[in-house]
């Protein structure tokens, strides 16, 4: 009987004792992981628009680009930006969006050569013109570019979106968060890649496409990674380093078998 007065007793104690701490540990993972998938979320609040466009003028008289692209070709890019950036532009029908991060920029890739922003200079700039003497408008424009592996200069990538017949396409300047639909934009739908030789800047080059498909798959992190906010896995290790849960730590690696309720409450 003595026996299951002090068995009942030493349970009762480590319950007692066990689950305010168990509790407060609790609490720190839970919030842990929380914070862990805020900060995720803001990490990917950034938008990306996939583009695909078919050549229609190429204009190389000098052969800077090697014939390398040709009409009918391909193009294919990606832009990246931030929705909640402010509009430099004060004038209501006006919003000029400016990216000066190495996270923001457009790269477009056609006939085996890559036009990218450049990450040390990046002036990436979209501009939303609502009403604007009688036009819509939706433009995309990088004048800070990386060479192209040949060596020749990029002076500007830019995506033209335009109309003047149907002034409700853009309603506000405000900065969309989604992929333009292209079937609202009429008149103008051109990308544009216009450069020059490095030393004899007379020699020019540019390439127009139409742009065929552009799509917002998902949100992009700092670092442009796509992420999937469906699932947020956390790993985390847990140590005890209270003298009294180390206690029964060791208490249970002698006596496996004992108080398995209380096992299970603490987790071990």
């Amino acid at each position: 009987m003595k026996k299951k007065i002090v068995g009942i007793f030493i349970c009762m104690l480590m319950i007692v004792t066990t689950i305010p701490i168990v509790s407060a540990l609790n609490f720190q993972t839970t919030r842990y992981v929380n914070e862990n998938i805020y900060s995720s979320l803001n990490a990917a609040g950034n938008v990306a628009i996939k583009i695909i466009a078919k050549v229609y003028a190429v204009d190389d008289p000098y052969n800077l680009l090697g014939d390398a692209i040709k009409v009918n070709d391909t193009i294919t890019g990606k832009y990246i930006y931030d929705p909640g950036i402010p509009d430099e532009d004060p004038n209501p029908a006006i919003g000029t969006y400016r990216h000066t991060s190495s996270s923001f920029g457009i790269e477009v890739k056609a006939g085996g050569l890559t036009f990218k922003t450049n990450p040390s200079d990046v002036d990436f700039i979209i501009q939303i013109l609502d009403n604007y003497y009688t036009q819509d408008a939706y433009i995309v424009s990088s004048p800070n570019n990386l060479q192209l592996s040949n060596g020749m200069l990029v002076n500007e990538i830019s995506w033209f979106l335009v109309n003047n017949f149907d002034l409700t396409v853009v309603t506000s300047d405000v900065l969309p968060t989604t992929a333009p639909v292209l079937a609202d934009w009429t008149e103008i739908n051109d990308v544009r890649l216009i450069g020059s030789h490095p030393s004899q800047p007379f020699k020019i080059y540019g390439v127009k496409a139409h742009v065929t498909k552009a799509t917002k798959p998902k949100a992009v992190n700092v670092n442009g990674v796509e992420s999937d906010w469906r699932t947020s896995p956390v790993t985390m290790l847990c140590q005890y380093n209270i003298p009294f849960m180390q206690f029964w730590d060791k208490f249970f690696e002698r006596f496996p078998y004992a108080f398995p309720i209380l096992r299970h409450i603490m987790g071990l």
